[in-house]
């Protein structure tokens, strides 16, 4: 009787452990976790028939339990069918399929109606050129020996003239790379918005 019930308090000490760890575990997840991590875990459910999009956004964030800024320019009609999603995907799918953009900072959400807005976006980079260049020499030339009895001659093609001769010709290869990065992104921010340079 004695070792079915040191069995028992055996069974519950190990239980209370689990139980004490598991409380340990979350309470370190939700002390290091970042706050978008945890929401993104949350799931659910969502369907909506021609809903006005700026009260689609403030019940979705609602439900979800986040912080919501909504531009009064928001208009328009939501329609969709939505299942075991993110706020974060529901928010995507917003702007890919209606347009609708939106920011994250803060713990606030924020959310733009369909057009062109001016953004600033730091860059840290040294303002600076780099240039790099490489010497390749190539000597090629001939070499003239002649006998003691002055009739006999030779050439023979020479990279290197060695006991004396007389380098008729030669070439140098110049490797040069240059990296000018404001220069680069002008042009692909010009390309990428369609500047035209005669205005």
């Amino acid at each position: 009787m004695k070792k079915i019930q040191q069995e028992i308090d055996e069974y519950k000490k190990s239980e209370k452990i689990k139980q004490e760890a598991n409380k340990k575990a979350s309470a370190i997840r939700k002390n290091y976790l970042k706050k978008e991590e945890i929401e993104d875990e949350y799931r659910f459910t969502i369907k909506t028939d021609r809903l006005p999009a700026d009260i689609f956004f403030v019940n979705l964030m609602t439900g979800a339990g986040n912080n919501i800024v909504v531009h009064p320019d928001v208009t328009g009609e939501i329609t969709l069918n939505l299942k075991s999603v993110t706020v974060k995907e529901v928010l995507n799918v917003m702007r890919e399929v209606y347009g609708f953009d939106y920011k994250y900072n803060n713990a606030i959400y924020t959310i733009f109606p369909k057009k062109l807005r001016t953004e600033i976006f730091p860059i840290n980079y040294i303002d600076v050129q780099r240039v790099g260049v490489s010497d390749t020499s190539v000597l090629t030339g001939n070499v003239e020996s002649s006998s003691q009895s002055g009739e006999q001659s030779s050439n023979q093609s020479a990279s290197l003239v060695e006991g004396g001769g007389v380098i008729n010709s030669g070439s140098r290869i110049q490797t040069r790379s240059e990296t000018n990065f404001w220069a680069s992104l002008n042009s692909a921010l010009s390309q990428l918005i369609g500047v035209n340079k005669k205005k």
